[in-house]
């Protein structure tokens, strides 16, 4: 994974354009649950 390219910075920068709640609370919901 780390030879992988991060594109974490582009997706936030995304999100913040798009300026969607529902989407925000989606992708924050998804994050949590592949976190466990």
């Amino acid at each position: 994974a780390s030879i992988e390219p991060n594109f974490h910075d582009l997706y936030l920068k995304f999100l913040d354009k798009v300026n969607s709640k529902s989407l925000n609370k989606e992708i924050v919901k998804a994050t949590y649950e592949n976190c466990k």
